[in-house]
């Protein structure tokens, strides 16, 4: 007990970790909001796309209807996330009691989108200055690079659990990596919030959670038994957490409830290399073209927005010029730990994706899941380069920003036009 109770003493330091603590930090936070709730506004207030009650999956498969007024119930990979949402469905059933416009309360949720994802950014570049120690004008260009990734600017205005976890998890790879840099123990504390916020959203990222046990201190000095008994120990209390106590300790109900979902989830006739290089990875960073379509699974008729693949060289070109600077990087920093608790937590989602062939055709929301690593990634290139190379990575690292804001500007363009045709504001 006196073990899960030491995080509270250290719940100061990592309040201080997590707000913005120069001038610097508060510009870039509010100066991202800037960027992004202008197209929550202009959304909220002429579409019906990201409000509509009745009508789910209306783009990329997102569900923002049920978190925002009904709450995820039921779903195994979500456990706690009705809980999670009562703060904002009561916000919506007191603005819906006292009769006031409903689209106050879309409003709301899109800014609250926004900050979410100007707080992801400002992780990525505390990360940058504060654990890889780039010089200044590196962490503006990497994190300005990630800012405009179109995972970001979807999320943005997307009240799903999807924008939260790219939150959590950006804020948890910050704050676990920057302790163990200082050679501090993560209290078990610690780890049963995080493990409860992130694993409650999606069960799936609770493994990213315990990541950061295989680079402390006493494991590095092979104390096998200190790993053993804490994961042990923590996974024990996940379990009852998470699993047990929503499903009223019927674990037998949960285990045939996730296998028939990944029947239902698992697509066959589906080309894994398209789903990764059109969606999950250079999707979320390029967006590419999109199409109105009936959804093709979950047996939904009604008209939604959806991904074409790549259908430009220069996309292609982008992408595996990207992923060639990500596979630089882990050449260049492969006895690096603090890289390694990226890529295994990376490694979770290539996983679900190319193994088990989940949701490869809607392989693009899942950025959320993952994106923040992207940049951190390639600070660590950075981090081994010398000042000359730095400088031409640099001036790449512009012309990929060019790239993206053309690229995105025209696709987000395009999003706009369909939600006006498919969901117009009555």
């Amino acid at each position: 007990m006196t073990k899960i109770c030491s995080f509270f003493p250290e719940f100061k330091s990592v309040i201080k970790l997590i707000i913005p603590n120069s001038k610097a930090e508060y510009f870039l936070l509010f100066l991202f909001i800037i960027l992004y709730y202008p197209l929550g506004i202009y959304l909220s207030l002429n579409t019906d796309i990201i409000d509509e009650k009745y009508v789910f999956d209306l783009y990329f498969s997102f569900d923002n209807a049920v978190n925002m007024y009904y709450g995820v119930r039921g779903q195994e990979t979500h456990p706690l996330s009705y809980t999670f949402y009562l703060p904002i469905r009561a916000i919506y059933l007191t603005l819906d009691y006292f009769s006031y416009n409903s689209k106050i309360f879309t409003l709301f949720v899109t800014f609250l989108c926004s900050a979410l994802i100007s707080y992801s950014n400002l992780f990525v570049f505390k990360y940058l200055k504060n654990i890889i120690k780039l010089n200044v004008k590196y962490c503006y260009s990497i994190t300005l690079f990630y800012a405009f990734f179109s995972g970001n600017i979807i999320l943005s205005f997307t009240p799903d659990s999807f924008t939260f976890t790219l939150f959590l998890l950006s804020m948890n790879a910050y704050i676990a990596s920057y302790l163990i840099t200082k050679n501090k123990i993560l209290s078990y504390g610690y780890y049963l919030v995080s493990g409860v916020l992130i694993g409650g959203q999606t069960i799936t990222n609770l493994p990213k959670v315990l990541i950061p046990v295989l680079f402390e201190k006493k494991l590095v000095k092979k104390n096998l038994s200190y790993f053993l008994k804490k994961i042990s120990l923590l996974s024990l209390i996940f379990l009852i957490i998470l699993i047990l106590i929503p499903y009223k300790f019927n674990l037998y109900s949960f285990i045939a409830n996730n296998v028939v979902r990944q029947r239902v989830f698992k697509v066959k006739d589906f080309s894994i290399f398209d789903s990764f290089i059109s969606y999950f990875f250079g999707g979320n960073m390029l967006l590419p073209s999109l199409k109105i379509d009936n959804s093709p699974w979950k047996w939904i008729t009604h008209q939604g927005i959806y991904l074409n693949f790549y259908n430009s060289t220069y996309q292609y070109i982008f992408v595996f010029s990207v992923l060639g600077l990500i596979l630089w990087s882990i050449n260049k920093n492969i006895k690096n730990k603090l890289l390694w608790i990226l890529l295994l937590s990376w490694g979770i989602d290539i996983f679900l994706l190319i193994v088990f062939k989940l949701s490869l055709n809607e392989s693009f929301i899942y950025g959320g899941h993952f994106i923040f690593v992207i940049p951190l990634i390639i600070g660590w290139l950075f981090y081994k380069l010398k000042n000359s190379f730095q400088k031409i990575l640099n001036y790449i690292l512009i012309l990929y920003i060019l790239i993206l804001i053309f690229n995105n500007g025209c696709r987000i363009y395009q999003f706009i036009q369909l939600a006006e045709y498919i969901c117009p504001n009555p």
